[in-house]
């Protein structure tokens, strides 16, 4: 673009006649052009794989039976699409959540990196039937998921029963006064 622009200037200021920097100038402008479209293509290329994989992670996850997959819109938000190919147009807060997580997966999977994953109160929006679908896939979406949940958001008795085979350590923050806490380990 930098010597697009001062190519440009000197043809202008030198009236135009030299053919030799008309020529660069064509050859540049092409040249941008090439990239351009390589550049969308990549993006329309990744933007379907993010798609591809955030709607195979939001199946495993939702309990909703007549929903079909995910798609990106223009603006890059997710909506979801029903059996009869509709979008969703009303979502309930834990919809909104199971999507949530399904672009977190979607986007680390894409990216071929196995990144870690954190997420603060990652079940408070969701009920029993998605909070057991979230739990199981868990584990799959990275080799170490770490999640910061208050008292009440889970039934440490019940709910971890299936992942605990994955589960490598639980904390527990205790409160010693209005501005102090203590970490414990968990057995």
């Amino acid at each position: 673009d930098d010597e697009i622009s001062k190519l440009s200037r000197q043809i202008i200021h030198g009236g135009g006649g030299d053919a030799i920097l008309q020529k660069k100038y064509a050859i540049l402008e092409h040249l941008r052009t090439i990239f351009s479209n390589g550049i969308e293509q990549l993006k329309d290329s990744l933007r379907s794989e993010v798609e591809s994989n955030a709607s195979s992670a939001f199946l495993k996850m939702t309990s909703e039976k007549d929903y079909t997959k995910l798609v990106i819109t223009e603006h890059y938000g997710l909506e979801i699409v029903d059996e009869n190919n509709r979008i969703v147009a009303e979502r309930s807060a834990g919809a909104e959540q199971v999507v949530a997580l399904s672009l977190i997966d979607g986007l680390n999977k894409t990216a071929g990196k196995n990144a870690p994953i954190v997420m603060d109160t990652p079940f408070g929006r969701l009920d029993k039937k998605h909070r057991r679908n979230v739990l199981r896939y868990l584990p799959s979406m990275s080799e170490q998921v770490v999640l910061l949940v208050h008292e009440g958001e889970l039934d440490l008795s019940n709910d971890l029963k299936e992942a605990s085979s994955n589960i490598g350590r639980t904390f527990r923050i205790e409160r010693v006064s209005s501005s102090q806490s203590t970490i414990k380990i968990e057995d």
